[in-house]
């Protein structure tokens, strides 16, 4: 078999959970590309690009993905949160044995230090990223000035 649809001690299920976190996530984010693509491909600046002589693939990826980035990164917080909480049901369908599986097997025992501190790892590290790109991110590229 190419993968293995559930996990076990000698084998790990890694293909098949991972097409199923993704299949939700990517036919959104391929609409939210094309359609910011297509609007920034509209504009202005892309037009006296164009009349300048430059290469649409210089166009492209130089102007105007710069500027698609910023509402990518805006979809990849809600898609990330999206995924952390299918995580729980693909861990369960697919027996694997994940932080979501931990959680569940160790706060039954009435520990709620290890169930905070183990979703305060799980959130942090995305939050931090996450405000740290928000901080890089010139404030015109938001659409603030």
């Amino acid at each position: 078999m190419v993968f293995n649809i559930a996990s076990t001690a000698e084998h790990k299920s890694v293909i098949l959970p991972a097409v199923c976190l993704s299949i939700p996530v990517i036919p959104m984010l391929v609409k939210i590309l094309l359609f910011r693509f297509e609007g920034e491909m509209e504009k202005d600046y892309v037009t006296y690009a164009k009349a300048k002589g430059m290469q649409p693939l210089y166009i492209l990826n130089v102007h105007v993905l710069r500027n698609v980035m910023f509402s990518i990164m805006q979809f990849m917080k809600t898609s990330i949160w999206f995924m952390l909480s299918n995580l729980f049901i693909n861990e369960i369908l697919f027996n694997i044995p994940g932080i979501f599986n931990f959680i569940k097997q160790y706060t039954t025992v009435q520990t709620p230090e290890l169930f905070a501190i183990a979703l305060f790892l799980i959130y942090f590290p995305i939050f931090l990223i996450f405000e740290l790109y928000d901080a890089v991110i010139p404030k015109v590229m938001k659409g603030k000035e």
